[in-house]
């Protein structure tokens, strides 16, 4: 299966020179995005939590590409380098820069953080907005 990075409480392992945000004292929420590479090793988004903080902006698409989170540099970066600066205290803002399509300059989105998954792995009352890549999958989504 493809490696995918999905904005929520996912315990994703972080890289040793940033530490995790609940070793940091902080309960980890995302914005609800899946991200997942594409053949060049960019990061796209590839589907939105219904009714997340990114579904909710209206400013996310399916297929935006991820340059730049809070004005770091992302494009190409491995995804466990990632989840440290997207994850972060409920509440507070994360400001992504999207590529979308053939348009010029990048699209900056700031987005509150508030969306999770629950400790069994399950969304906490959202659904996810299709499309999921063939042959991904991700615990909680529901296709219907």
């Amino acid at each position: 299966l493809p490696q995918m990075l999905c904005c929520g409480n996912r315990n994703e392992p972080a890289p040793a020179a940033a530490p995790a945000p609940a070793a940091r004292g902080t309960s980890a929420v995302g914005v609800g995005i899946v991200f997942q590479p594409d053949a060049h090793g960019a990061l796209q988004v590839k589907s939105l939590a219904l009714g997340g903080p990114a579904d909710k902006s209206g400013q996310v698409q399916v297929g935006d590409e991820l340059h730049e989170i809070d004005e770091h540099f992302v494009f190409r970066k491995p995804v466990v380098e990632l989840a440290p600066l997207i994850l972060g205290p409920i509440g507070t803002t994360v400001r992504l820069g999207l590529k979308r399509g053939d348009l010029p300059k990048l699209i900056y989105v700031e987005l509150k953080r508030g969306w999770t998954m629950d400790s069994s792995g399950q969304q906490t009352s959202m659904t996810w907005a299709p499309p999921l890549p063939e042959k991904t999958s991700v615990r909680g989504f529901n296709q219907s």
